[in-house]
This record gives structure tokens, sequence and C-alpha cells, in this order.
């Protein structure tokens, strides 16, 4: 009765994202929300370019985050932007090197107008970071060595 789940499918963009919001009730009966992203950006997907997607979920999420300022976010999924590097920081990581490409530009600006830091530094068999764990809060992230699945992306 302390916690509650609920899917937000009023929230979900052009891309392939699922949003559920997980409410904490703490002990002074206030309310902590918890909104939780799982996203996969793909080449194309129901007729929408990856570009497009990427801008249609960055819009999406500042609305959001902008009206639920209040709350936390955790984005965690499969990007596909390879071409951004990721080095550590003081808090989390940061973007070290970036092409000339408007799109990754736009991702790195709104991940700062969000105040969203990147925390996963696991790199796939290509030494690439494509799983990035984008939070509002302060997140450990570590390497699992029992895998449920075989990564698809070696």
């Amino acid at each position: 009765r302390d916690i509650s789940a609920s899917c937000q499918t009023d929230w979900c963009s052009s891309a392939e994202d699922l949003w559920v919001t997980v409410a904490l009730r703490t002990n002074s009966r206030a309310t902590l929300n918890l909104h939780i992203c799982a996203l996969y950006l793909v080449e194309q997907n129901l007729g929408n370019s990856f570009s497009t997607q990427l801008t249609n979920f960055l819009i999406n999420t500042k609305r959001l985050m902008e009206s639920l300022c209040l709350d936390k976010f955790i984005i965690i999924g499969d990007f596909n932007m390879s071409e951004i590097s990721w080095s550590p920081s003081d808090i989390g990581l940061q973007p070290s090197f970036l092409t000339q490409s408007a799109k990754f530009s736009d991702f790195i600006d709104s991940i700062y107008e969000c105040n969203l830091v990147q925390y996963n530094g696991i790199q796939n068999d290509r030494g690439v970071i494509l799983d990035l764990v984008l939070c509002t809060d302060t997140v450990c992230v570590t390497k699992c060595f029992d895998s449920l699945a075989t990564p698809e992306d070696v």
C-alpha cells in the first residue's frame, strides 16, 4: 500500500518507449514519484526516421520533466548513438567526442536542459556504449555477469 506502479501510455512518443510511474509513499505521508522510461531508438519506426523519433522523444521528455519538475526520472535503453564517446566526470559520464551532427548535439543539449546525467560506462563487445542510463538523481550501474540473454549488439 506504500508503493504503487502505473503505466503511462499517454506519455509514449513515436519512438519505441514505455513509461511507468512508481509512486512511493514516505513516512511523512508525502509521495515520491519515480518515472521510468525504457527506450529503443531504431533506424525507422512506423515510418518515422531515427531523427524524427529522437526529436519527438526529446520534445515529449522535456515537456514531461517541466510539468513534473519535483519528481525523479530515469531513462534507460539503447539509443543507438555509438558516435558519442562518454568519459567519467565528477558526476556520471560526460560526452567527450561528438560528431558534427545536429541530432547528437540536440540530444546532449536536451540532457543538460533536463538535468539528466548519464551513468552507464559499460561497453559492449565492440567497446561502445549504446545503452544509456540517464537520471535526475545519482545511480550506480554495474555489469551483469550472469545475463539472461546474449547481447544482440555484438
